[in-house]
């Protein structure tokens, strides 16, 4: 049985934009071939009329051969945010555009779900949560240039004479104000991170009637530059004035493996003036502010991130008759199913049909030394986790007495599981939650990311969201998106084809887990990938 289907999970299918937005995905394997045809082309506008900002769960589209174009936003802001998209498919099946983005907020009573789905003639917006809510669709089917979808959520009674937005064509150029027959120059604001930590985007504000004519990004990772233009709102005022803000988390200079502190870098110009500034504040990190009118710059200065792996938690040791509130149990079965197909349900009781399993396991290993009594120690997890083989030896506990108080995670393998999503150009991996308490979401996973020409690259990124759960065990995905501008900004389609190899470590305190392997890439002049 696939990792896939030991774990619940469907085939991936689809572009990526998230851990849960379907998307093709490979490893040593070539890109799926698409035939050339002409494409379908729908816009897809979404508009977000509530005071709270909606933030990205998952999307996916019905058709394998779809894509986001571009990828669906991480966010839509509050108060008349929007967001246009497009689903670009060829015209070689079904000329009918399905698909669902997927938003949520924390609402009063908890997370407020709210779906905006399509097709053919149809949009709905569903919300799933507490309170009451005003929801708006339109739709228009267009066989030939193409469907066009508005949908409106808005959290509460609609304001009289309140109404979607007309559509737009995500390519036109924003209208421009003209002072002397002339259109005036949108002012250009560059990001700079010279550190090594990812910033995110936190909040912006435009003062003088400006807009923003490209959007700030939502990140900048350590070594990155982002790049946003600013319109002036009115001929009288050709400035412009506004303020951006971007948060990281710097590292403890003691403890590396330690929580970091939050620290917000704020970014702010008004005409020929501009400042920036950190709250709050760190020794290690300044912000330089140049430029000019027209032409801002904002760069923040810091160390670079350590790659310093903590000391890895052992496993608990398992035995016929485990049943304890956390997961241990469930990330055995699903193990076991990966490894010999064992058919077994994910129920956490270590039973019978669970004890044979891992006797036929033992045996499969009896070659290497591994002792076939059922119990599920260091030796047997060094090989179901393909870990360094280990000597039999149990963690001395009572016998079904150890539940796993608060979060922990492992990685699924510690080796040769990573793989790449030609569709949504991603590294993916998968984090398993095993505590009894799911509070791994959003915690920092580092990786060293070595190309084929041996450059290095270390960087954070969070947990996602649980994209699939049993009973008590939830399975996270950590991603590295556009994964092929990792090692050169300005690359365009799929990462250069050869061997990287990645290296991954959990924080210390989720069990400091660390994974090694080679993630191997087909790409444009790649010698063919070997078999695994």
């Amino acid at each position: 049985m696939g990792l896939l289907g030991s774990l619940g999970l469907p085939p991936i299918v689809g572009p990526t934009v998230s851990p849960s937005q379907t998307a093709p995905v490979h490893n040593k394997q070539a890109p799926p071939q698409v035939p050339e045809a002409p494409l379908l082309k729908s816009t897809i506008t979404l508009v977000n009329a509530s005071p709270r900002e909606l933030t990205f769960v998952k999307s996916a589209l019905d058709f394998p051969t779809a894509k986001f174009e571009p990828l669906v936003p991480v966010s839509i802001p509050a108060n008349g945010g929007k967001v246009l998209f497009r689903v670009v498919e060829p015209t070689i099946g079904p000329k009918k555009t399905a698909g669902m983005a997927w938003f949520s907020y924390p609402g009063k009573k908890g997370k407020v779900d709210v779906i905006f789905a399509w097709s053919g003639k149809k949009a709905e917006v569903k919300v799933i949560g507490d309170g009451t809510f005003t929801r708006q669709t339109q739709a228009v089917e267009d066989l030939d240039r193409g469907n066009e979808y508005r949908m409106l959520f808005k959290e509460g009674k609609a304001d009289a004479g309140e109404m979607l937005p007309p559509m737009e064509d995500p390519d036109a150029p924003p209208e421009q104000p003209v002072a002397d027959g002339k259109p005036n120059p949108p002012a250009k604001v560059t990001i700079v991170n010279e550190s090594g930590f990812g910033m995110t985007l936190g909040s912006s504000e435009l003062k003088q009637q400006a807009t923003f004519k490209s959007q700030p990004p939502k990140t900048v990772d350590g070594g990155r530059t982002g790049h946003f233009e600013v319109q002036s709102g009115t001929p009288d005022w050709p400035a412009t004035a506004g303020k951006v803000t971007y948060t990281f988390t710097a590292d403890d200079p003691a403890d590396p493996n330690a929580p970091g502190v939050v620290q917000t870098a704020n970014f702010e110009w008004e005409g020929n003036n501009w400042t920036g500034g950190l709250n709050p504040g760190a020794e290690d990190f300044k912000v330089v502010v140049d430029g000019g009118t027209d032409n801002y710059r904002f760069t923040l200065v810091g160390p670079k991130l350590e790659f310093a792996p903590p000391a890895e938690a052992k496993e608990p040791t398992l035995r016929k008759g485990d049943k304890s509130g956390d997961a241990w149990v469930e990330y055995l079965q699903t193990a076991l199913n990966y490894h010999i197909n064992a058919g077994l349900e994910v129920d956490g009781d270590f039973g019978g049909r669970t004890l044979k399993a891992v006797k036929a396991f033992q045996r499969k290993y009896k070659k290497q030394g591994v002792l076939e009594d059922g119990i599920v120690g260091d030796q047997t997890w060094s090989y179901l986790r393909e870990g360094a083989p280990a000597k039999p030896k149990t963690d001395g506990r009572k016998p079904h007495s150890y539940v796993e108080k608060g979060a922990e995670a492992r990685w699924f393998k510690e080796k040769d599981w990573v793989i790449y999503d030609y569709g949504g150009d991603a590294l993916l991996m998968m984090a398993l939650s095993l505590g009894d308490v799911a509070l791994v979401e959003n915690r920092k996973v580092r990786f060293r990311v070595v190309n084929p020409a041996g450059v290095q690259k270390v960087l954070d990124r969070p947990v996602g969201p649980a994209i699939t759960e049993t009973k008590d065990q939830r399975v996270h995905m950590v991603a590295i998106q556009q994964f092929s501008t990792l090692f050169d900004e300005a690359h365009t389609g799929n990462a250069d084809g050869g061997d990287y190899q990645v290296t991954a470590y959990l924080p210390a305190d989720l069990g400091g887990d660390t994974y090694t392997g080679v993630l191997n890439i087909m790409g444009d002049g790649a010698e063919p990938p070997r078999s695994s």
